[in-house]
């Protein structure tokens, strides 16, 4: 009997133990889902077709949502001053950067006018070129036209000797354009060499010289349209190395100039019959005129030194 009423009073408590976790889960349980069944909806009797419905938790939901619109406006609005800002740096960066791109093209376009202006006349070379292009021929304007040496060269054997010393003459172009670059052979034996360091001058001359033979060449024996485009190219490249002259040795001296223009009214002289006679000299005098201006530039050059030297020293004193 005592055995069997310790096991009930052992299983009373235990019951009573269970009952008691069981009412504290339940509490917590409650206590737990309590805010939520407070923020619940609750409607409120009204007059008949009137309801109002009162909903503190949507309440509270747009406070907050109103509070984050505020905030984000505020952020928005303390930003907009910075972004300008970052706008006007970009902008003013853009604009420099625009200014020193433009103003280092302009000093790039002004440095090489300065040094390739003589090379413009150059153009007349490709006149030939275009006028081909559209289906024709250059052809030299009535008051520069071409003289036809054919009927000269055929007509007699005087005609053809004549027409032959003009296209020798073309020689002296090639000697002193190798002069002035030191390659005649007499140079190299002799060991002599001139101190004319400006070998562009030289190749000037050197081309100068094969294009007058090319086209004088044409202009004795072959077409006449051909011939007529190569005295473009040949016009061309001795405007252009007269510039480049000018350029690279300055003004030339009164004994140049006197040689040069001397030569140079010959070209406007003479009939058909005579033209390979005065063109001749054209070449003779126009060729020695062309290492007389190299030199009148390297003495300018040698003066330019000594002045400079001279005012050098006299700063020092």
């Amino acid at each position: 009997k005592n055995t069997v009423s310790s096991r009930n009073m052992v299983a009373s408590k235990q019951r009573i133990v269970w009952e008691r976790r069981i009412l504290l889960w339940i509490i917590i349980l409650l206590s737990s889902l309590l805010p939520s069944a407070c923020f619940c909806s609750t409607t409120f009797a009204l007059p008949p077709g009137k309801h109002l419905l009162f909903d503190t938790g949507s309440f509270s939901c747009n406070q907050r949502s109103k509070r984050h619109n505020i905030e984000t406006k505020l952020h928005v609005t303390q930003r907009i001053p910075s972004f300008i800002d970052d706008i006007e740096v970009s902008r003013q960066r853009l604009s420099q950067s625009v200014k020193s791109t433009s103003v280092a093209i302009a000093k790039g376009m002004n440095l090489a006018f300065r040094q390739s202006w003589w090379c413009f006349p150059m153009a007349l070379v490709v006149f030939p070129f275009i006028c081909l292009l559209n289906g024709s021929y250059a052809q030299m304007p009535s008051w520069w036209s071409m003289p036809n040496l054919h009927n000269l060269h055929n007509s007699s054997k005087i005609g053809h000797l004549i027409c032959t010393g003009f296209l020798f003459s073309n020689i002296f172009y090639f000697l002193s354009g190798l002069y002035l670059l030191n390659a005649m052979p007499l140079q190299r034996k002799t060991g002599y060499h001139n101190k004319l360091n400006r070998p562009i001058l030289g190749w000037l001359l050197l081309c100068s010289g094969g294009i007058s033979l090319l086209y004088h060449t044409v202009q004795s024996l072959g077409p006449l349209l051909v011939a007529e485009s190569l005295c473009f190219v040949d016009h061309g490249l001795a405007i252009s190395s007269a510039c480049c002259f000018f350029d690279r040795c300055g003004r030339p001296s009164l004994r140049t100039l006197t040689i040069g223009v001397t030569s140079l009214s010959l070209l406007a002289v003479g009939a058909d019959n005579v033209y390979p006679i005065i063109h001749s000299f054209w070449h003779i005098g126009s060729a020695a005129a062309a290492v007389l201006w190299a030199y009148d530039g390297e003495e300018r050059r040698k003066r330019y030194i000594r002045e400079s030297l001279q005012q050098r020293r006299l700063n020092r004193n």
